[in-house]
């Protein structure tokens, strides 16, 4: 497989677990409504790369503000920290 390949089809931050992440999203997410599911998805996604992709603090950032959208229905406005 190539790199480029193994970035869109199989990339190694989302599959490093003994769980892909996509089969616990939708695992997590089934039955929910629309909004629920893609700001969960989204958090879930985040927190299940952390540290495999950017720096933890970046995709925990994005994975909390995601929480903080989900639980508020507004952005964090302070960078999520």
């Amino acid at each position: 497989m190539t790199d480029a390949k193994e970035t869109v089809h199989d990339p190694g931050w989302y599959t490093s677990g003994a769980v892909e992440t996509i089969a616990k999203i939708e695992a997590v997410i089934d039955g929910l409504p629309a909004r629920e599911a893609f700001l969960l998805g989204q958090i879930l996604r985040y927190a299940d790369r952390a540290g495999e992709k950017d720096d933890p603090a970046i995709d925990l950032g994005k994975a909390n503000n995601y929480a903080h959208r989900l639980i508020t229905g507004d952005w964090r406005c302070d960078g999520g920290r």
